[in-house]
């Protein structure tokens, strides 16, 4: 390593750390396997190196995170119906409540297509709302899993490998709520096919950065001059359509 300038950067910030990659619970063994080897140069500008949690494989990733700049910044997506939501007792209850009340609400309008309208933003809103509470809820569950596991892990690899079944039965746990997020991510992403054993949530949330990097307007030419940056971009865009309409 000191010939190509380069050092293993995890035992250079976690020198007491055994930092395990790799676990086989029926002999309970474990052993580091994975590093990554950072340019000398380039060390400063590493923001911090980490063992992540595995729900679903004996290999533990490693997390490298470095300073960057002129990332992209995306504002909000198109609004899509969650359908899981349908199959949520709690949802039902809310949309039937809304419902019973909402059918006897048409004479505070002037048309039945003004109620109509009106009751499908208000439906939409009501979608938002459970969809926001309902993240919030399953990030909480899985964050306390994920402290769990992490603790079980931290007792391993601090030596003591009666704490392997632990890690086994909160990786069991997680892996239910991965298989939902992978789920998500293969709609989200507009994936064209999905093989049935494909459950690489990573490989779907990099499509769907893709199809959204496609989107993203990063200049526009207008007249001959180049703008950029998102005040100017939407000014042009503003000032383009008045002039046209």
């Amino acid at each position: 390593m000191s010939i190509l300038n380069v050092m293993d950067i995890y035992r250079k910030r976690h020198p007491e750390t055994p930092g395990y990659t790799w676990m086989r619970a029926s002999t309970q063994t474990a052993a580091r396997l994975d590093m990554f080897l950072v340019s000398r140069h380039l060390v400063s500008q590493v923001r911090s190196i980490s063992i992540l949690l595995s729900a679903l494989s004996d290999y533990f990733g490693v997390s490298l995170q470095i300073n960057r700049q002129n990332d992209k910044t995306h504002g909000p997506c198109y609004w899509k119906f969650n359908s899981v939501f349908l199959t949520e007792a709690l949802f039902k209850r809310r949309i039937t409540s809304f419902w019973l009340h909402w059918r006897y609400q048409k004479n505070r309008f002037t048309s039945l297509c003004e109620w109509w309208d009106a009751r499908k933003a208000r439906i939409k809103g009501i979608c938002q709302q459970y969809g926001a509470q309902r993240q919030r809820q399953r990030h909480k569950d899985r964050v306390r899993l994920e402290r769990s596991l992490q603790r079980a892990q931290e007792q391993m690899q601090a030596g003591d490998m009666a704490a392997v079944p632990k890690v086994v039965f909160f990786q069991n746990r997680l892996k239910q709520c991965e298989k939902e997020n992978v789920q998500g991510a293969q709609i989200r992403s507009k994936a064209k096919w999905v093989d049935s054993g494909e459950t690489s949530k990573k490989f779907f949330e990099t499509i769907e950065k893709i199809e959204g990097d496609k989107n993203f307007i990063s200049h526009l030419t207008n007249e001959g001059t180049a703008v950029s940056g998102k005040s100017d971009i939407i000014r042009t865009v503003h000032e383009f359509y008045s002039d046209l309409y």
